[in-house]
């Protein structure tokens, strides 16, 4: 039981990490999209 518990939070972790990398890089290419328009 322990162990699936462990595997669900190990998940959670991961998909929070991917979520905040996603919106840093979506956020740099804004950036950068608004760079090249100024």
């Amino acid at each position: 039981m322990a162990e699936i518990q462990r595997r669900i939070r190990f998940n959670t972790i991961t998909m929070s990490v991917l979520m905040i990398t996603i919106a840093v890089g979506v956020m740099t290419a804004m950036w950068m999209y608004a760079d090249a328009l100024v």
